[in-house]
């Protein structure tokens, strides 16, 4: 009898311990793919979408982007087959590198010290990067000249003054010392899905 308490216990243990934060990861994937067919599948009808599809890598992963101001659906979610990122008001920075994925977001709706420290971040950029530079919501109420002119120094030609709640995506490529923009957009009354293999 006491052996056998001792075996419930420890297979309670391990259920516990091992099984059940395998399970709940699980599930926490499942939802994530749930909810990103979800949201590349059925749109707000008060917005309208512009599609686009860019390939970089040929050999690269396919990411899906969905970026809108507040105005035109208020979106900021990226998906690819292994991660799902619900993106927060201001700028939202995705980063690929030798190093990883970088996942960075910047309230310069709120706050103009966010500013600098997105100015802080791109100066620190590794030499080999491709970086996606998106808003969710709202990113010009304070966006300060020198993040504008660092944004400027990655090859970005679109300035969001007075753009209050417009919609932005900004793709750009580090060799070395070196800016390459991929793409740019900005619109007033409609977001961007951007199909990505990088």
């Amino acid at each position: 009898m006491e052996k056998k308490i001792i075996f419930l216990k420890y297979m309670y243990i391990t259920i516990i311990s091992f099984i059940l934060p395998l399970y709940l990861t699980y599930s926490m994937f499942i939802e994530n793919l749930k909810d990103s067919l979800n949201v590349f599948s059925t749109f707000s009808p008060i917005s309208k979408i512009e599609r686009i599809e860019i390939v970089y890598n040929k050999k690269g992963e396919w990411w899906y982007l969905l970026s809108g101001g507040f105005n035109t659906g208020n979106y900021g979610y990226v998906s690819s087959k292994n991660l799902f990122v619900k993106g927060k008001r201001g700028f939202n920075i995705i980063l690929f590198s030798n190093k990883g994925i970088e996942i960075k977001t910047f309230d310069t709706h709120k706050f103009q010290e966010e500013s600098q420290k997105m100015v802080e971040f791109i100066q620190k950029l590794p030499d080999s990067c491709v970086g996606i530079i998106y808003v969710k919501d709202e990113a010009s109420n304070n966006l300060t000249p020198s993040l504008q002119n660092v944004l400027n120094s990655l090859g970005a030609d679109i300035s969001l003054k007075n753009k209050y709640r417009w919609s932005y995506v900004f793709i750009f490529e580090k060799r070395k010392k070196y800016f390459h923009k991929i793409f740019e957009a900005t619109s007033p009354d409609k977001a961007f899905l951007i199909k990505l293999k990088v």
